[in-house]
This record gives structure tokens, C-alpha cells and sequence, in this order.
């Protein structure tokens, strides 16, 4: 009988070793979280907020499932809940992050804290730099401490969505890739196309797509909501939602993108303030500066929603040299959409959204975007704001981004029709503010799974085959991460009329 046991015994352990072998061998998920990185300020008061960056990587061989990261305040043994973050579906290789505002529980008291991540099951992740919670005011000392019921009572927070990052300590980072082929100015439009769509470090998807030439011969590419990176062998995506709000490519012998921090913590080439981001509008070179007025955009129930621009400045290598971030506005104006210089005057088109959907004009000195503003009145020129009459309304022909050019010896409008129309549309006039009949330009064609929308135009780029557009297009999340090229530019050549 002892011996019958003895072989049974065997015969399990080797099959229990064998399933363990198996199971090791086996493609599977392994989630790791990296370091929480806590933003600037560190020093935060109970039930005050503390901003905290999360990376989640897939290390392992097999497509993970949605899951949630835990964070927690933690000093000496003892953890008080922040709150969570659902991590989506992660391919093999591929990451997500976001940054999150959490908040302070007033359980925790004076001293320095620890913030740590911990995604499944795995070992906790603690944060480089601690969070302090300062000695509170007398007043507030009188009031006695939370009873241990009162901390176990008290609720986790319920899972924290993302918010604009400030990462005004970061550096400029620059990536180059090498790959695509660069076009030619007079290149076919696929040429350009094809460029973009080739991107396999850095940027590598956005919308946006305003360009500048600068004075070294270098093309200077203004995006919008950015993806870095991040794509998968069969040319999808790993994450569905682009990285950052804005992003410089710099295109010359190779394309360099420009942003703040490191491709694994990511941040704004131009940093929006709480609750805020910026959206850079149409750059011009003035001098030895880059210049571009910028719409400072905010989140809300309804959209995003204008809040006020500003005026950013930077040398020709794109290093921010000043900002202004109090230029004059109206609510919901959009002040940049097109920027045209004509001695003895810079003239900057503005757009008003809502319905009716208007066109405003205003000018300065020649190359003196921080000079006195006039506006275009019904009668003339006003320095009052309030005074500004639209030059052109059209409530479904003009979007928030749009081309004015000079052509001969009048002017030219390009504009695509709002979301999600593909009509683009032309004007032409003898002064910027005297605007003919609408002409259609092109019909941009239907993207399966997606739209088109912010055509512009690239007037550096013209040819004898006529002027390059640009247009963006986006799709769903579950297209934008099954296929690349849903978010990423495309182009046409147009003749004007």
C-alpha cells in the first residue's frame, strides 16, 4: 500500500510540474506600472488635489484586459485610498498613460508621504518624490483628529478622469525619425501623404496640420491631439486616445517631433494651465522668431469650449522665448485661424463659432502681433473690440480652421464645411473684408470608419499641378487603434479658381 502511495504521489507531482511548465510557456498578460511621477506642487493640504502621471506597460506576450490601477498615500505601514484609473486593453509592448488629479483624503496627517500605484495584484510601485502634507493652521488644531471609524468610513474615491498636464519644468524633447521619404516641394500630394504615414518613432498620428516655412529652407508642421509612438506590428495602435494636445514636426532631411518630458511621459509641446490646454493656431515667421496665436481651450459638459487666447513666441529652433496670455477676446472667438502679411499690415482672422458661424478681421502694424489691434468694423477700423462686425457669416461653410492667401492681386479664403462636411469651399475678394460669392474648391472623398474635417491650405508647397491641401481625419477608438492611418494627415492637389 506505502508503495502505491509513493507512485501516485509521483505521478502527480510530475503532472503538476508539467502544468506548471505549461503554464509558464503560455502567452500571457504581465502589466507593470512604472514609478507614479507627482507634479509640481508637492506640498498639499487634506482634501486638496495632487496631480499624479501613471504609465501602464504590457510586458508580457498576450493582450491584456481592462483593468484598474490602485493609487495610495502610504507612510509607515499605513495606506489611505486616492482613488483609481481604468487602464484599457493593452497589446503586447504597448502602454497608457494618463495624468490624473486625486485627492488628498483628510485622514492623512502632517508629513511626508509616499504616493504608490499598484495595477492587478503585482507589487506596489512608489513614487521618487513624496507628496507633504503640511502642519495645519492653529485653528484648524482645535478641531479633533478623525476617529478610526471615521478613516475606515471614509468612501475611495470613485475613479479619477484625466486632466491637461502643466509641465512647465520639462524640457523640449526631440525625436528624430528617419524613415519616411521626404517629398519635394512640387511632389505629388501622395508623396506627402505617404510621409506622414510612414512615422514609426515620435509622432506618429494628429490632426491640426498647420505648416511654416523657416528661414533655414526647414518646414515647421503645428499638430493638434498627438500620437507618439505607440503603434503595433499589423498597424494599429495601442492606445485609442491621442497622448498630448499639441506637437511641432520639424520637417527637413528627416522629421523631428517636438513636445515636453520623454516618450514614456509625454507632456504638451505647449502647456495649457489647469484645466486647460492650448490649441496652436496658424504659426508665421517674423524675424528671427516663430509666432502663432493660440486658443486656450477648456473641458466641459457640452465640448470644449473657448476660454481666451494667447500669443506665443519662439527663436527659429522652436524654444519658447515669451507668452502672452492675456490677448483681448470675445467669448467663443477664435482668434489665429489664418494670419496674413501685407505691408504696412499683419492682418489676423479670427472665427466666431456658434450659429450663425462668422469670420472676423483684424490688423497691426506690419509684423507687430503685440501692437495695437484694429478691428474691421461695418464702416471701417475700430480699436474697441466690442466694435468688431463679422466680414463673412456662413453658419455651415466655415470651420475653426481655415486658409486666406494672397493670389495675384486679391485674396483667397479656403475652408472646409463644418463637422463632418467634405465640401471645400473658395472666396475670393479685393480686400480682406469684401468677400464674393462661395465657390466649391474640391470634394474631399469619404473615409470608411471615420470622417474629414480642417482642410488648409500650403502655399509653400504649390506647384503647376496647383496648391497642396491638407485634411485630417479620425475615426472611433476601436478603428483608431485597429488602423493608424485613421488619424493621421492626407493630401490633394487643388487649383484655385
Amino acid at each position: 500500500m506505502a508503495a502505491r502511495l509513493a507512485i501516485a504521489a509521483a505521478v502527480l507531482a510530475v503532472l503538476a510540474a508539467e502544468e506548471r511548465a505549461w503554464g509558464a510557456a503560455k502567452p500571457r498578460p504581465v502589466l507593470r506600472s512604472a514609478a507614479p511621477l507627482v507634479l509640481t506642487p508637492r506640498t498639499v493640504t487634506p482634501g486638496g488635489t495632487v496631480r499624479v502621471v501613471d504609465v501602464v506597460r504590457n510586458r508580457g506576450r498576450r493582450r491584456s484586459g481592462r483593468t484598474r490601477t490602485r493609487f495610495a498615500l502610504a507612510r509607515n505601514r499605513v495606506e489611505l485610498p486616492l482613488g483609481e484609473r481604468v487602464v484599457p486593453p493593452l497589446r503586447p509592448g504597448a502602454a497608457s498613460r494618463r495624468t490624473l488629479t486625486l485627492s488628498a483624503p483628510f485622514a492623512a496627517t502632517p508629513g511626508e508621504w509616499t504616493v504608490i500605484a499598484c495595477v492587478r495584484k503585482q507589487r506596489c510601485r512608489a513614487s521618487l518624490l513624496p507628496v507633504r502634507i503640511p502642519v495645519p493652521p492653529q485653528a484648524a488644531l482645535r478641531r479633533p483628529p478623525p476617529t478610526v471609524e471615521e478613516r475606515i468610513a471614509e468612501p475611495l474615491p470613485p475613479p479619477v478622469s484625466d486632466t491637461p498636464p502643466l509641465p512647465t519644468f520639462t524640457g523640449l524633447a526631440r525625436i528624430e525619425d528617419c524613415g519616411p521619404a521626404i517629398p519635394a516641394d512640387d511632389a505629388p500630394a501622395s508623396a506627402f501623404t505617404d510621409m506622414f504615414a510612414t512615422t514609426t518613432t515620435g509622432w506618429t498620428g494628429a490632426d491640426a496640420t498647420f505648416s511654416v516655412r523657416l528661414p533655414s529652407g526647414d518646414d515647421a508642421w503645428f499638430f493638434g491631439d498627438t500620437f507618439l509612438a505607440g503603434l503595433t506590428e499589423d498597424g494599429g495602435r495601442s492606445d485609442p486616445y491621442p497622448y498630448i494636445r499639441n506637437s511641432v514636426v520639424v520637417q527637413g532631411d528627416c522629421l523631428t517631433t517636438l513636445f515636453r518630458g520623454t516618450l514614456d511621459v509625454p507632456f504638451d509641446f505647449e502647456p495649457g494651465g489647469e484645466g486647460t490646454w492650448y490649441w496652436i493656431n496658424q504659426p508665421v515667421v517674423h524675424g528671427a522668431t516663430v509666432r502663432a496665436l493660440l486658443s486656450r481651450m477648456v473641458g466641459s459638459s457640452r465640448g470644449d469650449t473657448v476660454a481666451g487666447s494667447a500669443l506665443a513666441t519662439y527663436d527659429l529652433a522652436l524654444n519658447r522665448v515669451t507668452i502672452d496670455e492675456h490677448v483681448p477676446t470675445l467669448p467663443g472667438h477664435w482668434w489665429g485661424a489664418a494670419i496674413v502679411d501685407e505691408a504696412p499690415y499683419t492682418y489676423v482672422f479670427g472665427v466666431r463659432l456658434g450659429t450663425p458661424r462668422d469670420l472676423f478681421l483684424a490688423r497691426v502694424p506690419y509684423q507687430l502681433l503685440d501692437g495695437p489691434w484694429e478691428y474691421r468694423t461695418a464702416t471701417g477700423w475700430s480699436l474697441d473690440l466690442a466694435d468688431a462686425e463679422p466680414v463673412l457669416s456662413d453658419a455651415q461653410r466655415l470651420a475653426t480652421q481655415l486658409s486666406v492667401l494672397r493670389d495675384g492681386g486679391g485674396w483667397v479664403l479656403v475652408s472646409q464645411d463644418a463637422f463632418p462636411g467634405t465640401t471645400v469651399s473658395v472666396w475670393r475678394g479685393n480686400e480682406p473684408w469684401d468677400w464674393g460669392a462661395r465657390k466649391t474648391l474640391v470634394t474631399l472623398p469619404d473615409v470608411a470608419d471615420g470622417a474629414v474635417y480642417n482642410a488648409l491650405v500650403h502655399p509653400q508647397f504649390a506647384s503647376g499641378e496647383g496648391m497642396l491641401l491638407s485634411y485630417n481625419v479620425i475615426a472611433g477608438p476601436e478603428a483608431t487603434m485597429e488602423d493608424a492611418a485613421l488619424y493621421r494627415p492626407r493630401f490633394v492637389r487643388v487649383a484655385l479658381p
